[in-house]
């Protein structure tokens, strides 16, 4: 018996490959094979991904609470930085490598990482370089992306590196993220720090190719004179394989197929993203009044044609309405500034800024992010408030953004001009708050309406903001801060919403203040806005948390639409897959509770079958956008 035991350890070992990990692929779609945030608690990365006797990387790793990749915190980090605790001065290359993955043959495989490097003076080539690598089990490393081959800036990024592994590696892999380091006499005082985060390693069926589509602005709407010259800017982001050359395929309310042809100097990688400017698609000028639709889909990849039933037709509404059709509400500007109490020149603009903020206060949204610069920074920088700094790329403060575009050296007299400029518009949408309460337990609950005269996808901000604060003080002679961010709702991401005119959508949050910098209870504000894609903001909200209540189980962390239908999925709770019955050209998304989009797949048809092997224990929401309904659902995931 002994002897049949050790036959059929060998005969396992040969079949699976050694050490191989084996996870089955759907292959007519997206497969990840793993990915890294380095969000563990105690241990910050899985070690179910990473194979910690192959390498010495892990060891000589730093978390950083920052978010200087453009993701969230932890991020990691490796250098050379001692007053930052990296007192190691690295003569080698270093590397996180993984457990080999069995890629079953018939995938195209990437890798990708978000990336910041920071260095006190740039390098010459190949004195620092970090990238991506791949290879056979324990075989020689192959470089996938590299940076710093020609040499690296003092500062590169935030950016994703994206790479497409070796065409040769079609049964198993290792990856890597590496850093080399070849120091020379004239750079061993340099500080130098690579953050990076985010890795992902996912691949595609051989054949797979396709586009999901946006409008670079929004809302679709074009009322009166605006219906005269359209112009949009087109944004295609790559869900498929990479590819250089490409037509795009569309038709205008069902007439002739039109075709965009498309080719970059580089390969468009999975998750990158071209947008087309001033896009006019035919047959817009000649149009009635009315609402008009057009339907995209890739049509041909690196010169081979695709079959429509291979890739997702994504559909977009147009709407041409004269000024009397549409419902307009008294506009609410947004104010966002960036500040640091020890930002000597925040102070006087803090100063001259405060009295046009108070006179304005019923008129107006006003959200304060505190930086973590010059020098320390101010005590109550967050994550989220440099996620902002990051979307408006805020680089010297003092700063103002408004409705979410950057005033660049405006006077506060131009400033108060272009807010009461703003306060006389109008916008299509409008945001009330039902419920804004704080419990005993200084949790704080949020109920929000929203309502659009005109369809359109947006990102819903939602803002607790405390309306003084002194604790911060620093060093630039500030004493009180007025409408600092303590928290947004339920990340700096926000979420994304799609309205349809003339319905009512109603978000609910709660949240614990105690986890943040709150001073006092009892000056907190919320702000919610809505923000286009094209970074405008529509419409602000913004409101005192006056009421005091008992606890109110029901909503605490609740992230709900009521104006949405339910979705019907089985088995729930589930530990394999989760079946989404009878869907029809869907989009479907799913997201953690905390916010952040973990799967998206679109241009769904029929019963689908969700794979949740590779998410971790806990609850989800699905949401599944079709032509007519949204749709949501809870699940809870076991092992």
């Amino acid at each position: 018996m002994k002897r049949i035991a050790l036959l059929l350890t060998v005969i396992a070992l040969l079949a699976g490959g050694f050490g191989v990990k084996v996870q089955a692929q759907d292959l007519s779609k997206r497969h990840v094979y793993f990915s890294e945030g380095f969000s563990g608690k105690g241990v910050r990365y899985d070690i179910d991904i990473w194979n910690l006797e192959a390498d010495s990387g892990y060891k000589r790793m730093y978390y950083s609470a920052g978010t200087a990749t453009g993701g969230e915190a932890p991020e990691a980090v490796w250098g050379y930085a001692p007053a930052s605790g990296l007192k190691e001065l690295l003569l080698d290359t270093v590397r996180l490598v993984s457990y080999p993955y069995d890629l079953q043959k018939a995938s195209r495989s990437y890798l990708s990482m978000k990336y910041k490097y920071q260095a006190s003076q740039g390098t010459d080539d190949g004195v620092h370089s970090f990238g991506l690598a791949a290879r056979r089990p324990g075989g020689d490393w192959v470089l996938c992306g590299v940076m710093g081959n020609g040499g690296l800036k003092s500062s590169e990024g935030p950016g994703q590196l994206v790479a497409e592994l070796p065409s040769g590696l079609k049964d198993a892999a290792e990856v890597c993220v590496y850093m080399q380091n070849r120091i020379d006499f004239g750079s061993m005082s340099n500080i130098y720090m690579l953050y990076f985060d985010d890795i992902e390693f996912f691949g595609y069926s051989e054949a797979y190719y396709d586009l999901a589509f946006s409008w670079g602005g929004q809302p679709y709407v074009f009322v009166g004179d605006e219906t005269e010259d359209l112009s949009v800017r087109l944004q295609m982001e790559n869900v498929g394989n990479a590819f250089k050359t490409g037509k795009v395929a569309y038709t205008f309310d069902g007439g002739a197929t039109q075709y965009i042809d498309l080719a970059f100097d580089e390969p468009l990688y999975p998750g990158q993203t071209y947008s087309m400017a001033r896009f006019t698609p035919e047959g817009w000028a000649q149009a009635a009044e009315g609402h008009h639709t057009l339907v995209f889909w890739l049509a041909e990849a690196d010169g081979v044609a695709l079959a429509e039933t291979a890739v997702s037709k994504q559909r977009k509404v147009l709407s041409k309405l004269a000024p009397a059709m549409v419902t307009t509400y008294p506009c609410r500007p947004l104010v966002e500034e960036f500040s640091s109490s020890s930002c000597s020149a925040c102070a006087w603009r803090n100063k001259s800024l405060q009295p046009i903020f108070e006179a304005l206060a019923d008129s107006i949204s006003v959200v304060k992010y505190q930086m973590n610069f010059p020098g320390s920074g101010d005590p109550y920088y967050t994550g989220e408030g440099g996620l902002r700094s990051f979307f408006y790329n805020v680089l010297d403060i003092p700063a103002i953004c408004l409705d979410g575009k950057k005033e660049s050296g405006s006077s506060t007299g131009k400033l108060l001009a272009a807010l009461r400029e703003k306060i006389q518009s109008s916008a299509y949408v409008d945001l009330t708050f039902d419920t804004l309460a704080l419990d005993a337990d200084t949790n704080v609950y949020v109920v929000l309406k929203v309502r659009s005269s005109v369809p359109m996808d947006v990102q819903l901000q939602t803002v607790v903001v405390e309306g003084t604060t002194e604790k911060n003080a620093s060093t630039n002679g500030e004493t009180s801060f007025h409408n600092v961010m303590m928290k947004m709702l339920p990340d700096a991401a926000g979420r994304a919403v799609s309205l349809l005119p003339d319905t009512v959508y109603t978000f609910r949050y709660a949240y614990d203040m105690k986890k943040t910098f709150m001073e006092e209870a009892d000056d907190l504000k919320v702000v919610c806005f809505l923000q286009a894609g094209d970074d405008t903001v529509l419409q602000s909200a913004s409101g005192d948390v006056k009421m005091r209540i008992q606890a109110i189980p029901d909503l605490a962390n609740e992230r709900t639409q009521v104006a949405y239908t339910a979705l019907a999925v089985y088995p729930n709770p589930a530990s394999e897959e989760v079946t989404l019955p009878a869907l029809e050209r869907a989009t479907v998304e799913v997201f953690n509770m905390a916010g952040r989009r973990v799967f998206h797949r679109y241009g769904v048809q029929g019963d689908y079958r969700l794979d949740v092997r590779n998410f971790r224990p806990g609850i989800y929401v699905i949401k599944v956008m079709e032509e007519n309904r949204t749709a949501w659902a809870k699940i809870s995931v076991l092992r």
